[in-house]
């Protein structure tokens, strides 16, 4: 039935007040929470930047405003766990905040506009829908769905900036004005992590006081940046200093000055506090960005600036191991003479145990969650079930750290044992359609969509092969790098869309020359 103009606006005054109830409630609850935690202060700073947001922006405002909002969220992700207060397990931070706002803009616009409201399908939503679909039937199998739902609805929030991003961003300028918001940001994580390096501590969860060398006896000091985990921060620093030399090129080609310079900045400082994490996971697939960004660019001086790069990189590592590494270290032998039953039992917390099994066993860790996936193998324990149920399955030795080991220290093997073989056949499917369009996108030589596929099949490589030995954001804690995940993914989406649009271009133009 056709609405009247009368029962048009009064529908749309209808879908204020609902998206207004639903910001009403949302404020309460996270009020509610802050104020029992005795923090009534950040409460109402909270609400008072939030209330602000809506109502300046989903009601008052046009698409324009959208537009600076989507800017604003892509310069704040970055620093979403700086400004951040923990309850029970999960973190309230500005992460929250911009994908709550996100949210609440996105049904208001949903409600309002209805078969007007801008779309965001595009050649992943499919994979991204299927592959969340998955993690949510994962939890009719669970023994604590309700934890694996709270971890669930964190990574569903962060899928809010693609969304979002999708919706009302089309073009080229503005995915370039994107990409330069987040380079600022960037480099001032990288100067955080530079100033933990040389202070020796630890500024990841708050600015308002400064906590001590915390990494474990006998290593060096780990940097963790704005995240949460120093392998957080290998996956962001490798990421963004890839994505950055990627798009140095693109600059150079455009004889924009200014933003070669800085992005070739961005590029070596990211490597440089990479390496600072020692992540040995993340530094691994870092190198293998690098490879993957030599291989495909086009042949002459790029390569060579690469090549002189990733050169300089070994020749540091290879420096440190032999002059500055002592035999304890991350990148020093790994067992040496020790065995690790007797590590273990020098261990002085939980925490340095966890550690270890992580470092050194990892595929001990995976074969343990074998067992786990025998039990229920085609739907998995349940999202987020690992630290529930791994307890029996580990050596007596261990077990008394259960309660820490939240995931199995690969995003594949998490995949597999918590999602079963459907969740891990929608991963696959997902990366498949990546890897697709990434070399599709390379095809557009000398180009915008050449320069930044070429920038994000590094970015994705180094991911992955990340994802081989680490999570990174694979629970609920890790919900700000999951966000950031979610905007290159939105990238990649642009980029898909340039491609096949090439591809029906490519096609009518054989149709005709065949028909002709």
């Amino acid at each position: 039935m056709k609405l009247s103009l009368t029962d048009q606006e009064l529908w749309k005054k209808v879908a204020k007040l609902a998206s207004l109830a639903l910001l009403c409630l949302t404020l309460g609850i996270l009020y509610a929470l802050l104020f029992y935690q005795q923090k009534a202060p950040l409460a109402l700073l909270i609400t008072g930047v939030v209330c602000g947001a809506i109502l300046g922006i989903s009601f008052l405002g046009h698409v324009r405003f959208r537009k600076i909002w989507g800017t604003v969220t892509v310069f704040l992700l970055p620093i979403g766990m700086l400004f951040s207060y923990k309850i029970a397990n999960f973190y309230i931070s500005v992460g929250t905040l911009v994908f709550i706002v996100n949210t609440i803009i996105i049904f208001a616009d949903n409600l309002i506009l209805q078969k007007d409201a801008p779309s965001c399908k595009s050649h992943y939503s499919k994979p991204l829908g299927l592959l969340l679909a998955s993690h949510a039937l994962s939890l009719f199998f669970a023994v604590e769905p309700l934890w694996g739902f709270i971890d669930l609805s964190m990574l569903a929030l962060a899928g809010t900036m693609y969304i979002y991003l999708r919706r009302y961003f089309t073009t080229k300028e503005e995915i370039v004005k994107l990409i330069k918001t987040f380079a600022i940001v960037t480099l001032y994580i990288y100067f955080i992590a530079m100033m933990e390096y040389v202070r020796q501590g630890n500024y990841n969860i708050t600015l308002i006081s400064f906590q001590g060398n915390t990494a474990l006896s006998g290593e060096n000091y780990r940097v963790n940046g704005a995240f949460s985990n120093p392998n957080s921060y290998g996956f962001f620093a490798g990421a963004s200093s890839l994505l950055y030399g990627g798009m140095f090129f693109y600059f150079r080609k455009k004889k924009n000055k200014l933003w070669t310079l800085f992005s070739l900045l961005l590029f070596i400082l990211g490597g440089i506090t990479l390496f600072f994490s020692y992540s040995r996971g993340a530094f691994v697939a870092y190198l293998s960005g690098l490879l993957f960004m030599i291989m495909t660019l086009p042949v002459g001086r790029q390569r060579v600036i690469i090549w002189v790069f990733a050169l300089a990189v070994f020749a540091a590592v290879l420096v440190y191991l032999f002059v500055y590494a002592g035999e304890e270290t991350r990148l020093a032998s790994i067992a040496g003479t020790t065995s690790i039953t007797q590590r273990f039992s020098e261990a002085q917390s939980p925490e340095q145990q966890a550690n270890l099994i992580a470092s050194v066993a990892r595929p001990a860790l995976w074969l343990i969650g074998l067992g786990l996936w025998t039990k229920q193998p085609i739907f998995g324990i349940g999202h987020g079930m690992t630290v529930f149920r791994i307890g029996p399955y580990l050596p007596l030795v261990l077990r008394p750290i259960h309660h820490i080991l939240y995931h199995f220290h690969s995003i594949f093997f998490n995949t597999l044992y918590e999602k079963g073989i459907v969740g891990f056949a929608m991963l696959i499917w997902f990366l498949v359609r990546l890897v697709d369009m990434v070399f599709g996108g390379i095809r557009h030589r000398g180009k915008f969509t050449g320069f930044a596929s070429i920038a994000m099949g590094a970015v994705w490589v180094h991911l992955f092969v990340h994802s081989l030995v680490d999570t990174v954001f694979a629970v609920g804690n890790h919900y700000v790098e999951a966000g950031i995940f979610f905007f290159f993914v939105f990238i990649q989406s642009f980029l898909a869309d340039q491609v096949l649009a090439r591809r029906k271009r490519e096609k009518t133009e054989t149709e005709q020359a065949a028909a002709a």
